[in-house]
């Protein structure tokens, strides 16, 4: 991978931290900030994301240039999150325009961002969540590797075969 990677502890969403540094041209280049616990993840439209545990990926690619559209963004990080469940066995889809689901279930959500100091693309996947670490409002409609697989995935064993997919990160939003 020809990117930097920066692991957080615990940050309030990863996507804000990585606006944030490149709004104010503190990370440059391309690269990925991945926490194991995030305090206030999202999703779309202010939608809360449950990630305040260490059980799934929170992570945001960033790109600290222009060009760079949202929908080809979310295009590509959701093939290359699909190829990475696919090569353990779980057949996550697209569902439009930014999740990616096994069966009806949730498992990844995506959310990108570009402006004019560069883009981003959060990803959050659900690996070793059991029913029980859903909030119960979301428990019939979201699901984890751990539910598909009855096996746990290590996140920075996840992390490492979802970057090798995402290829060279500078080319990674054209189409494979």
């Amino acid at each position: 991978m020809s990117a930097s990677v920066i692991r957080l502890e615990s940050v309030d969403s990863t996507n804000l931290y990585v606006r944030k540094g490149l709004l104010d041209n503190t990370l440059s280049g391309r690269g990925v900030v991945v926490s194991r616990i995030q305090t206030e993840g999202y999703g779309r439209a202010g939608r809360a994301w449950h990630s305040d545990n260490a059980l799934g990926l929170w992570a945001t690619l960033y790109f600290a240039t222009g060009g760079l559209k949202v929908h080809e963004m979310v295009s590509a990080v959701s093939k290359a999150v699909s190829r990475t469940l696919a090569s353990r066995g779980v057949p996550a889809r697209v569902k439009f325009p930014n999740d990616l689901v096994v069966g009806q279930r949730k498992i990844c959500g995506i959310l990108a961002e570009t402006f004019p100091q560069g883009a981003l693309a959060g990803v959050g996947v659900n690996l070793n969540q059991s029913p029980s670490d859903f909030p119960e409002e979301i428990r019939e409609t979201a699901t984890s590797f751990l539910i598909e697989k009855g096996e746990p995935w290590p996140v920075d064993d996840f992390l490492e075969r979802f970057l090798a997919e995402c290829g060279d990160l500078e080319t990674f939003s054209r189409e494979k």
